[in-house]
């Protein structure tokens, strides 16, 4: 319990206990409204981790190169019926990452926000769980991307991204 208190007072919140022989113990967990939690998939790319909210995410998909289709400028396949664009998850984020040989099947995330639908290629899917969010702050509050951070088990940080506003 103490480690619970610890970490709900780290991050501004405050946790009560009230408890009454023969009837029980109560605990409240106060928390800023600032704070939230989300099932969020933690994915890898170009050896970064990042976050996305497990409520866009619809299904991944391992796809492979004869699946693969140009489309315009880019890459897309046929799922159930529907054309979705394929986007690299280095390269929307920036990242110098590793070109795919033509042979290896593709780890593509299924994300929907919105109206846009794609497939977010990633290197890895790491973990599954339930954070607390917390908002960008200072410096980093305007920054378009990003829904917020969390911290993981090991003691790092990682950023959550907003599906919505790095889809192209």
């Amino acid at each position: 319990m103490d480690v619970v208190r610890q970490t709900v007072e780290q991050i501004g919140g405050k946790v009560s206990l009230a408890s009454r022989p023969g009837a029980g113990t109560s605990v409240r967990l106060d928390l800023p409204v600032s704070i939230a939690t989300a099932r969020i998939m933690v994915v890898e790319a170009a050896g970064q981790r990042f976050g996305i909210s497990m409520d866009t995410v619809t299904e991944t998909v391992r796809l492979k190169a004869d699946r693969i289709r140009p489309i315009k400028n880019n890459e897309g396949f046929v799922l159930r019926d529907r054309v979705v664009p394929i986007c690299s998850l280095a390269a929307l984020m920036g990242l110098a990452g590793e070109t795919k040989s033509n042979a290896d099947a593709r780890l593509l995330i299924i994300v929907e926000a919105g109206t846009k639908i794609a497939a977010v290629e990633v290197d890895a899917i790491r973990d599954r769980m339930q954070a607390v969010l917390k908002p960008m702050q200072g410096l980093l509050s305007a920054t378009r991307g990003y829904a917020g951070t969390t911290i993981l088990g090991d003691g790092s940080v990682l950023l959550v991204l907003d599906v919505k506003e790095i889809l192209p």
